[in-house]
C-alpha cells in the first residue's frame, strides 16, 4: 500500500500556514522591581498561530527545512487559586531547522519529522524580549493537488526550554518561571503550499 517515494518530488517546497497553539504553564511568581512577590502557575491562552516552511529535498522521501510560527497569547498568573491575578500578553516566535521523512499513498503523503532552533519571547507589556532553545517534533500529512501544488495539515509539540521572566504589565513589573523547565505547547495548522 506504501509507495517508497513521495509523489511531491521537486526539489523545493514553500508552505504558508495558520492554526491555534494551545497550552503552556508553569510554576512562577510576580516580580515587582527586585522584590519577589506571590507565587502560583502560569498558563498561556489558546491563540491563533500562523508561519511558514521552506523544504529541500535531500533524497527521495526526505525534506531538510526552515520553519518559522508565531503566536501571541494572552498569559495568566493563578495566586492562591485565584484566577487572572497578573495577565499581559507574550508574542511566541520560533525558528527552527530540522528534517521530514515522509511516504506516498496516492495523493496523500503523510509525514514525521523534528527540528531545533530559537524561541523568541517578546512581552508585550514593556518587558523586551528574550530568546530560548526549542525543539520541535512535528508530523502531519500533505495532499497534492497537482504536482507542484497541495494542501497541508501539520500538528507540532513545541519544547522551548525557559527560565526567568517572561511577561511584563509595565516596566519593572514582570511575572517570572520559578524553575529553568520546558515550556510545552501543542500546535495544529492547515497549509498551502507549492513544490518547484
Amino acid at each position: 500500500m506504501w509507495s517508497s517515494v513521495a509523489q511531491a518530488h521537486n526539489n523545493f517546497e514553500v508552505d504558508a500556514t495558520i492554526g491555534a497553539r494551545v497550552f503552556g504553564s508553569g510554576p512562577a511568581h510576580f516580580r515587582e522591581g527586585d522584590t519577589e512577590g506571590d507565587e502560583g502557575k502560569v498558563y498561556a491562552r489558546p491563540a491563533l498561530a500562523y508561519g511558514g516552511i521552506l523544504g529541500y529535498r535531500v533524497e527521495r522521501n526526505g525534506l531538510v527545512f526552515l520553519s518559522f510560527s508565531r503566536q501571541v497569547a494572552p498569559l495568566h498568573l493563578d495566586v492562591n487559586d485565584q484566577s487572572d491575578v497578573v495577565t499581559g500578553k507574550l508574542a511566541m516566535e520560533n525558528y527552527q531547522f530540522g528534517g521530514n521523512a515522509e511516504r506516498t499513498w496516492g495523493r496523500w503523503v503523510p509525514y514525521f519529522g523534528v527540528s531545533v532552533g530559537a524561541a523568541r519571547w517578546v512581552s508585550l507589556g514593556g518587558g523586551g524580549s528574550r530568546v530560548f532553545f526549542a525543539a520541535v517534533f512535528d508530523g502531519g500529512v500533505k495532499f497534492d493537488l497537482h504536482e507542484n501544488v497541495h494542501l497541508r495539515l501539520l500538528g507540532r509539540l513545541p519544547f522551548t526550554f525557559t527560565h526567568g521572566d517572561l511577561y511584563c504589565v509595565s516596566r519593572g513589573r514582570c511575572v517570572a518561571l520559578e524553575h529553568f523547565s520546558p515550556w510545552v505547547q501543542v500546535e495544529a495548522q492547515f497549509g498551502v503550499g507549492a513544490s518547484f
